[in-house]
């Protein structure tokens, strides 16, 4: 296809970014875990081949990371991007706590057990997504622009 005419052909992107949902993790090496590593695998080669602009910046997930909200789910889904991530692309995670991410402890324990999660040792940014609105029978949940950041690892 050919490109805009607004577009000039030496356009090189400045900021790449991989979105997802419903991971739905629970232990490690699950379908949800090999999921993710598949996208990150594909999204690596599509940007390696990119002779211009080879990085993928960052990668977003909204809402239902893991499938019951748990630390060994969270800790499942924190070991997968940890080991499938480059040092140079961000992890933002939007935590549903009023859906599958919230589904075991309620939705503050939920965020709690996400706090403590290896994964905020190297990807400090997270939102809590704690309320959902239906229409039509279809879920949809909203940011209260809730945000953590993780303290430095102790050593």
């Amino acid at each position: 296809a050919d490109a805009p005419k607004d577009i000039p052909d030496d356009f090189v992107p400045v900021f790449r970014m991989v979105a997802a949902s419903d991971t739905h993790v629970i232990t490690l090496g699950d379908t949800g875990c090999r999921r993710i590593t598949k996208m990150m695998q594909q999204a690596y080669a599509l940007s390696d081949a990119d002779a211009d602009y080879n990085k993928v910046d960052a990668v977003v997930v909204s809402g239902d990371l893991t499938d019951d909200g748990t630390l060994t789910s969270y800790a499942a889904y924190a070991a997968t991007f940890n080991s499938a991530l480059r040092d140079e692309t961000q992890l933002i995670s939007l935590v549903a706590v009023s859906s599958h991410d919230g589904s075991t402890y309620g939705k503050q324990a939920s965020l709690d057990v996400f706090k403590q999660c290896a994964l905020l040792k190297r990807f400090p940014v997270i939102h809590a997504s704690c309320r959902e609105y239906k229409i039509q029978d279809f879920s949809f949940v909203v940011d209260y622009q809730m945000q953590f950041e993780s303290e430095e690892p102790s050593h």
